[in-house]
């Protein structure tokens, strides 16, 4: 009986974060990403001032990103004790869809210039160079602050 109860109050759970999901997905997607794509996508306030090779459109979905996670970061604050004991992800998993990833950014990123020409070459050494550095950041992250 104890069981049906667990399972009824999980439900209920599961329920409310979906609807609370959906609610902030739809306030999100209103006030924060369709002004952020158009203040990006406007060719009148982006392209005229600023040049800039925005594969596949990305821009807005790393600034949005960005600002998402910062805000989420300072309203949730500083993680428990718990966490920084436990580690609750595995480190081998990480690095292999961090690995996925990286080399499916690599066809996203150079296929997206429709060309193999010295743009696809700067676009894979830029990548690369990029996920260099965010590895080397993570990694001194990881041994400076033992996040």
């Amino acid at each position: 009986m104890k069981n049906k109860i667990d399972n009824e109050n999980n439900h209920k759970d599961r329920d409310l974060f979906e609807l609370s999901l959906v609610i902030f997905i739809a306030i999100w997607s209103i006030l924060v990403y369709a002004p952020m794509a158009h203040w990006v996508w406007d060719v009148s306030l982006f392209a005229e001032y600023l040049t800039v090779l925005d594969f596949a459109w990305g821009t807005v979905v790393h600034i949005c990103a960005a600002i998402t996670g910062l805000a989420l970061v300072l309203s949730v604050g500083k993680r428990s004790e718990r966490i920084f004991k436990d580690r609750p992800y595995s480190v081998h998993m990480a690095f292999l869809g961090c690995t996925l990833f990286w080399i499916g950014w690599f066809g996203f990123n150079d296929g997206s210039g429709l060309a193999a020409n010295g743009l696809a070459i700067n676009v894979m050494v830029v990548t690369q160079i990029s996920a260099a550095f965010a590895m080397i950041t993570w990694t001194i992250l990881q041994y400076t602050h033992k996040v």
